[in-house]
C-alpha cells in the first residue's frame, strides 16, 4: 500500500511538472505566464496539486498519507537549530 502511495505521488508530480512546463505555475501574474491556462486546465492542475499535498503531507498539517510532510521537516530544522 505504501508502495503505491509513493508511486502515485511520483507520478503524479512528474504530471504536475509536465502542466507547469507547458501552461506555467498557477498563482503567477498572467504576464509571467507562458500561456494562459484554459479553466478546464486550471482545474486540473488544482487537482493534481491538491492530491499531492493529501498524500505528501501528514494529517496535522491538511493532508491524509503524511508521505513527505514538508512542514514537518522544516519543523524538525528549526528545532534541531534551537537545540545548537
Amino acid at each position: 500500500m505504501k508502495q503505491e502511495l509513493i508511486d502515485d505521488l511520483k507520478s503524479l508530480e512528474g504530471y504536475l511538472e509536465h502542466l507547469e512546463s507547458k501552461y506555467g505555475c498557477l498563482g503567477l501574474p498572467s504576464w509571467a505566464q507562458k500561456k494562459k491556462p484554459s479553466k478546464m486546465q486550471e482545474a486540473e492542475m488544482k487537482r493534481v496539486s491538491k492530491r499531492i499535498r493529501e498524500i505528501s503531507d501528514c494529517k496535522r498539517h491538511g493532508g491524509i498519507e503524511g508521505l513527505d510532510c514538508f512542514m514537518c521537516k522544516l519543523e524538525g530544522n528549526l528545532n534541531r537549530r534551537d537545540e545548537q
